[in-house]
């Protein structure tokens, strides 16, 4: 098995994790965050963030993220500029502190 296959291999395991659960009491919803996402769609995540539109860095978090029992999205893309808009940012951000919280730090990562 070539490194590229190995990498590929691990990924999947990620991408297959575990759900974690997620209470959303202001939306009367139980949902879902995924265990990891794309590098892709972190960096699209990233380059909002360090662009200087953490909000859209927020919006798209919830958007790549949160899924139901079954693994599908709760949002689309699409639906970027109605959370953006017009659902409560307390609940965006308590949404994405929780997911932040979920993930390891990059302490963890690095194995300190």
């Amino acid at each position: 098995m070539s490194i590229l296959e190995k990498a590929q291999s691990h990924y999947k395991g990620l991408l297959n994790g575990d759900l974690r659960p997620i209470s959303i009491p202001e939306w009367d919803t139980e949902a879902f965050i995924k265990p990891s996402l794309s590098l892709q769609r972190l960096g699209e995540i990233m380059e909002c963030a360090n662009g200087g539109n953490p909000a859209e860095a927020m919006a798209l978090t919830v958007i790549y993220r949160l899924v139901d029992a079954e693994g599908k999205p709760l949002f689309r893309k699409s639906d970027k500029m109605e959370l953006l808009k017009s659902v409560s940012p307390d609940v965006i951000t308590n949404i994405v502190t929780e997911i932040n919280a979920l993930d390891p730090s990059s302490e963890d990562v690095e194995g300190n």
